[in-house]
């Protein structure tokens, strides 16, 4: 075919129309938005006031913290190689997931860690200043809502210890923030539809409930503050931590 000068500056500016448009908005998401009238307008930003987004995105998944403690400490259940569940200490200035030994050897005593998941010790600063070795392990999976995070290692401190969610997982999360008026942990939007209702599951799990319930364990608390590992709920309501001001302990 063949084309005169002005045909080819028709055919070149009639190419640049098209083009151009698709090229720029495939480097983002779409906005179908609908005005006051009805039409639909395609935008590379967001719908202006008064419009709607016909494909709005999928909402953030929502788990419930759990406040403790006089300084308002948040708590976080998560659930360990899929059948225990602790509740974490969030600590976004901890470079390591922590677990008391008490859990963690009873963990072993059942066969959800190996000998194979033992990695080595590490020269640490604990908490009052002091310096020592402390032992290193991998779990196999550790579930926030739906995330999985696998092959997590941590580091095991003394009894009685508190159990730290720190950096090594938050920054699997993606893009996540806490609404603190609400108490709850928001996750970017999930892959899978329906699954920012894992926590309900979780937390029926918790109090015993929900099918399947009697394969799951979780940390329940002495008078004396130590800790032990029952299916749920906890004898004798033992599902809190007997010292009000957790980070006393």
């Amino acid at each position: 075919m063949a084309f005169g000068p002005r045909g080819w500056v028709r055919w070149m500016t009639l190419g640049m129309f098209w083009v151009l448009p698709v090229s720029s908005w495939g480097e983002g998401r779409l906005y179908h938005c609908v005005d006051a009238r009805g039409r639909t307008i395609l935008k590379d930003q967001p719908c202006a006031p008064g419009e709607r987004d016909r494909h709005p995105p999928p909402p953030e998944e929502v788990v419930p913290l759990l406040a403790k403690g006089a300084r308002g400490q948040y708590w976080i259940p998560v659930v360990l190689n899929d059948r225990v569940i602790v509740e974490f200490l969030i600590d976004t200035g901890a470079n390591v997931v922590v677990l008391p030994g008490d859990i963690v050897d009873q963990m072993a005593g059942m066969g959800l860690i190996r000998a194979s998941d033992w990695l080595g010790t590490v020269h640490s600063t604990l908490a009052d200043g002091s310096t020592g070795q402390l032992a290193v392990a991998r779990l196999e999976s550790l579930r926030i809502g739906s995330r999985v995070v696998r092959g997590v290692p941590f580091t095991v401190t003394g009894a009685r210890g508190i159990p730290l969610l720190g950096t090594p997982v938050l920054e699997q999360l993606g893009a996540w923030r806490i609404d603190h008026r609400e108490r709850k942990l928001l996750l970017p939007p999930a892959s899978k539809s329906g699954v920012d209702r894992e926590h309900e599951r979780i937390q029926a799990l918790r109090q015993g409930q929900g099918g399947g319930a009697g394969r799951w364990l979780r940390q329940c608390w002495r008078a004396d503050g130590s800790v032990y590992l029952a299916p749920p709920p906890c004898p004798g309501g033992g599902d809190q931590a007997p010292i009000n001001d957790t980070s006393s302990r």
